[in-house]
């Protein structure tokens, strides 16, 4: 048919966000009855979330914009299974994944996503598993399946932890290493083979080493960063000669609070002083040091790009609305986070959202703002959620080794200049990430060294 004539692909339906809310029970950590404010959790049940504003004269207000709530007493594999299946048959067909957590410090983000640290380390089921070590464990039996049926794959493993409008990777060996960004796409960050539970528990133990958590005075562990971790599904249909590639991602966002309330000392950092001190990181940055950021300015930043998330997805909402193809702007002084996201707000991933919420009385601010303000302007979200097509794996694998290629010899021809040592990271990130696809794909058709052929770090 000559190319004149063929008809354009139609655009995918617009697809809502998939939505769940977890309530936590009262605890530790600043999550205790305490005083009340003006805004309170109020009833709900497993459909719908009151809040009760006494700053209304107890105005009662209901929201169900979200598919469950899970009450305190529900189990980690309860919220599995409710939330997992629909997610992972796309992952395991045609589609991209992105589930993120998002919610007040010490709400049970963490606990909900990766599970209890003890139970990080279990090779079979445990009853501590969040949904990370649950959709792993579901792949492999998958992957196992298959292989009767003349497909391979090849499951990997990766993790970004975002700080400071930058990217790290978790999952290094020698340590946590800043990375780059193609678009969307972190670049220069490890992957490792996942082939077994085993490989999972190890994984998860470098990545909780490496990852950014202090103590404040919501929790005792608070996660100061966003933690993304991915899962890449490589399949080779050896009948078909086949190949695609999807992507299964689980963020932890850092917890989202009033910034007094992450500080120790009840301060709160004003802008330009917020300004001047990350100006002094940078620098000492630079200089080669590691400085540490004050609680004050990280809380800041946090919910600094916390809301210019939020920005990004209502702007891709009405994007969507309009027919009209969403782009991420690139504001938050090109946000490493805001980039990362931008792919699912446009269409490559499947979002989901799980809104964790506190019970106390004296966090009924965050509460009302993670579910009536947050999670409603997220629950509006539509997006066109593209297929990733599958590819002959012969072609696959050509394009994979010229990319390596090209990429090799764009770093060996980098010059030290300073107008291109500007590209000097990128360059090398690249290096980094097709040497590490092209090993991969070679597994895929069994001319890769085996399982047990060495990692790319």
């Amino acid at each position: 048919m000559p190319a004149s004539s063929a008809k354009p692909a139609p655009n995918p339906p617009l697809a809502p966000i998939k939505s769940w809310v977890r309530i936590r029970p009262i605890g530790e950590d600043g999550h205790t009855d305490g005083e009340p404010c003006e805004k309170q959790l109020g009833a709900f049940d497993e459909a719908s979330v009151n809040i009760v504003s006494h700053d209304q004269r107890g105005k009662v207000t209901p929201y169900s914009y979200m598919g469950r709530v899970f009450p305190v007493d529900c189990t980690q594999r309860e919220v599995g299974d409710d939330v997992l299946p629909g997610l992972l048959q796309d992952f395991w067909t045609e589609r991209n994944v992105l589930i993120f957590a998002y919610g007040q410090t010490g709400t049970g983000k963490t606990h909900t996503m990766f599970g209890t640290p003890e139970s990080l380390s279990a090779t079979s089921e445990d009853a501590g598993w969040g949904l990370l070590p649950r959709a792993v464990h579901a792949t492999l039996r998958l992957i196992d399946e298959r292989a009767a049926q003349g497909v391979r794959s090849v499951l990997l493993l990766s993790a970004v932890e975002f700080y400071v409008f930058q990217a790290y990777d978790l999952a290094d060996r020698a340590g946590k290493q800043m990375c780059t960004m193609k678009g969307s796409r972190v670049i220069g960050n490890s992957y490792q083979q996942c082939s077994s539970p085993a490989d999972l528990a190890e994984f998860l133990g470098r990545v909780y080493g490496n990852r950014m958590t202090v103590a404040t005075a919501m929790n005792a562990g608070s996660s100061r960063s966003h933690c993304a971790i991915t899962l890449t599904l490589m399949t080779n249909d050896e009948g078909a000669g086949a190949f695609r590639e999807t992507s299964f991602c689980i963020v932890d966002l850092a917890g989202a609070e009033r910034p007094e309330k992450a500080s120790h000392e009840g301060k709160r950092v004003d802008k330009q002083s917020a300004w001047g001190e990350l100006f002094s990181y940078w620098k000492k940055l630079e200089e080669g040091t590691q400085p540490r950021l004050s609680l004050e300015l990280q809380g800041f930043l946090i919910n600094m790009e916390l809301s210019g998330l939020l920005t990004e997805v209502v702007h891709a909402t009405n994007k969507a609305k309009a027919g009209q193809t969403y782009k991420d702007n690139n504001s938050l002084m090109e946000s490493a986070t805001t980039k990362f996201f931008g792919a699912a707000l446009s269409g490559a991933a499947r979002i989901g959202v799980l809104i964790c919420l506190s019970q106390s009385p004296q966090n009924g601010w965050e509460t009302w703002y993670s579910i009536a303000q947050y999670g409603a302007q997220l629950a509006n979200l539509r997006t066109r959620v593209r297929k990733v097509p599958s590819v002959s794996m012969a072609k696959a694998l050509s394009q994979a080794r010229a990319e390596a290629e090209a990429a090799a010899a764009d770093l060996a021809n980098q010059r030290d200049t300073p107008s291109a040592m500007k590209y000097a990271a990128f360059r090398y990130g690249m290096k980094v990430y097709t040497e590490q696809r092209l090993v991969y794909l070679r597994r895929l058709v069994g001319d890769g060294g085996g399982e047990h052929a060495p990692e790319i770090s």
